[in-house]
C-alpha cells in the first residue's frame, strides 16, 4: 500500500512539472527582463527583444531551456524561468540573423 502510495505522488509530481513547464513566450519575457534590468540602454533599445528572438527553445516536458549557439541562456520548470547571460559580443551576429529572419516574413 505504501509504495502504491509513493508512486501516487510521483506520478501526480511529474504531471505537474508538465503543466507548469513554461513555454516559449515565457523564456522571451524572461530574457527581454533580464536584459533591461542588466543594462537599461540596452533595454530601450530592444536589445533583450533581439535575444529573445535568436535563442533556440528545447521542451523536455518536465522543464525547458533555451540555447543561444551551443550557451545555455535560460532553464525553466514549474512556471519559473532563470536566465543566464549572452555573450554580448556577439550581438552583431544576433542583430544580422534577426533580421535575415524579419526579412523572410516580409
Amino acid at each position: 500500500m505504501f509504495k502504491l502510495f509513493k508512486l501516487a505522488i510521483l506520478i501526480i509530481a511529474i504531471l505537474l512539472l508538465v503543466v507548469l513547464n513554461p513555454d516559449r513566450e515565457a523564456h522571451e519575457k524572461a530574457i527581454k527582463e533580464q536584459t533591461s534590468k542588466d543594462n537599461a540602454i540596452a533595454g530601450m533599445l530592444g536589445i533583450g527583444w533581439l535575444k529573445s528572438k535568436s535563442v533556440v527553445y528545447k521542451n523536455f516536458y518536465v522543464f525547458s531551456l533555451t540555447y543561444y549557439g551551443d550557451v545555455l541562456v535560460s532553464g525553466g520548470a514549474a512556471t519559473k524561468v532563470w536566465v543566464g547571460n549572452i555573450d554580448t559580443s556577439k550581438l552583431k551576429e544576433i542583430k544580422e540573423k534577426v533580421g535575415k529572419e524579419l526579412e523572410k516574413l516580409d
